[in-house]
């Protein structure tokens, strides 16, 4: 065999290594791994936020508003709410005032229906608490109407004085 055919021949088998240990390299590196692991934990937690656009209103009777009228009565209707719930099914909002009203004083609230189902006018007089709104979908519902009125008849004694009304947003 001559040296220029022994020499390519030398150098074919030297090229042939060369690359198959190139790929072998290559296939190691990429065939190279680890791998760990982290566990997630997660939670969606209860939410059951209520909030109102002003924290007072005040409310005046002044006028009977005609002759032999026996009761008088003023109402506000500029306060507004909004609630957030996730309640899993259905939320509520129930009314109190905490105490009763004097002796032939009556208190009414009315709330906006917030997506659910609004009980409409309803006395707080005695104090105890009143669904005002139920069937309260998942959800956040914004701007929602509030009335209060207050009613006294022309009998009852002067008063001034003031009921914080609690408004508690639950589930249903």
């Amino acid at each position: 065999m001559n040296i220029l055919k022994k020499t390519t021949i030398i150098f074919s088998i030297f090229i042939l290594a060369f690359a198959l240990t190139a790929a072998i390299a290559t296939v190691s590196v990429f065939a190279a791994s680890d791998s760990d692991m982290i566990t997630v934990s997660y939670q969606n937690d209860a939410i059951a936020n209520i909030s109102v656009s002003s924290s007072s209103v005040s409310l005046h009777v002044t006028d009977y508003t005609e002759a032999g009228n026996t009761q008088g009565s003023a109402t506000d209707s500029s306060v507004t709410y909004s609630v957030t719930t996730n309640a899993g099914g259905t939320a509520k909002i129930a009314g109190s005032i905490g105490s009763a009203m004097e002796s032939t004083l009556q208190l009414f609230a009315s709330l906006g229906a917030a997506g659910g189902t609004s009980a409409g006018e309803t006395e707080l007089t005695d104090g105890m608490s009143h669904d005002l709104v139920t069937n309260i979908p998942n959800g956040a519902s914004t701007g929602n109407s509030i009335s209060i009125k207050f009613v006294a008849p022309i009998t009852a004694a002067r008063t001034n004085t003031s009921k914080t009304l609690t408004l508690t947003l639950t589930d249903a």
